[in-house]
């Protein structure tokens, strides 16, 4: 089923991204343009364009709060299809709507886990397709589309970009306050204090988990954190790939965002679901039988036989 939604919101992302060229931009950002903003979640970029001075919007899949969100659920939409179904034309179109949000964590989703993909199911033509399509991009330079997406890297050196002060800045800030301190290195400044530390800070930093769990909580706080996190993630029976892609979004959006922990929440349906398959095969088709005149779905509930004929 998330595969399913996962195609619909990737064709609305292409047909959002190609259709501005052809009609008013805000046709095909509804949301932004047309619903009233007292209806809409504030403070994200939904309506981005894809550099300044730009006049080509980035893809948000028409429902997403930005595009960022976007390219990340199209990012793990690829590494959940590879685990489990492995259908190239959805690949394709995951792949092509990534590629129209023109954002970079869902690339980041990737780098994360194809390889270890890769490497665990012996999949080395994949690895001649990146390296081709690496090749493809290099030659076409950073004049086309791709090369523009792939010369963004440059960003986590820009300290006045978003990709410094979510991935770099905190790490200068621990320079600044964090390290001299080896009781506060250890136990951290206490919950809150990020924000007054942040704008003392030297550069612009975003209020990340990794970066706020460590000022806060010290190094102790933040591992005991993160394992808790870890191992709710990885206990789910659901492919050990698409928990790490989820932790991985996690990490990439702000600690408040709710993205990565709706798609964690997905992950509790996983055993049930198991189990469900299980028990109707082991099972084989049941008739549904009459109940107070009426006829009882079977596929509606699991019935669990106790001793003395008891059923719940």
């Amino acid at each position: 089923m998330f595969l399913n939604l996962a195609l619909v919101l990737a064709c609305c992302g292409i047909a959002q991204f190609c259709l501005q060229f052809v009609i008013d931009a805000r046709f095909v950002f509804p949301i932004e343009n047309f619903v009233p903003s007292s209806w809409v979640v504030q403070h994200f970029n939904g309506q981005g364009v894809t550099e300044y001075g730009s006049q080509t919007y980035r893809a948000n899949g028409v429902f997403l709060p930005e595009p960022s969100f976007f390219s990340q659920l199209m990012g793990i939409a690829i590494v959940l299809e590879l685990c489990l179904m492995g259908r190239w034309f959805r690949l394709v179109i995951y792949g092509v709507a990534l590629l129209a949000a023109a954002a970079g964590t869902g690339l980041m989703i990737l780098a994360i886990c194809v390889p270890l993909f890769i490497v665990k199911r012996a999949r080395w033509d994949l690895l001649l397709l990146a390296a081709a399509a690496i090749a493809v991009v290099g030659a076409l330079g950073e004049s086309s589309y791709a090369g523009h997406l792939a010369s963004r890297a440059g960003e986590f050196n820009a300290t006045g970009s978003s990709a410094f002060a979510r991935f770099i800045g905190g790490f200068y800030l621990f320079d600044q306050f964090l390290w001299d301190d080896p009781w506060r290195t250890l136990f951290g400044f206490g919950a809150g204090s990020f924000s007054e530390l942040a704008s003392h800070s030297h550069y612009s930093v975003a209020e990340m988990p990794l970066f706020k769990m460590i000022l806060e909580f010290g190094l102790l706080g933040a591992l005991l954190y993160f394992l808790v996190i870890g191992f709710f993630l990885f206990s789910s029976p659901a492919p050990k790939l698409l928990s790490l892609a989820i932790a991985t979004a996690f990490l990439l959006n702000g600690i408040y965002a709710v993205f990565a922990q709706a798609l964690a929440l997905g992950l509790l349906v996983w055993p049930f679901a198991g189990a469900r398959r299980e028990d109707h095969a082991a099972q084989g088709p049941v008739e549904p039988e009459p109940r107070g005149g009426s006829w009882a779905a079977p596929s509606s509930e699991v019935i669990l036989h106790g001793e003395g004929g008891a059923s719940t």
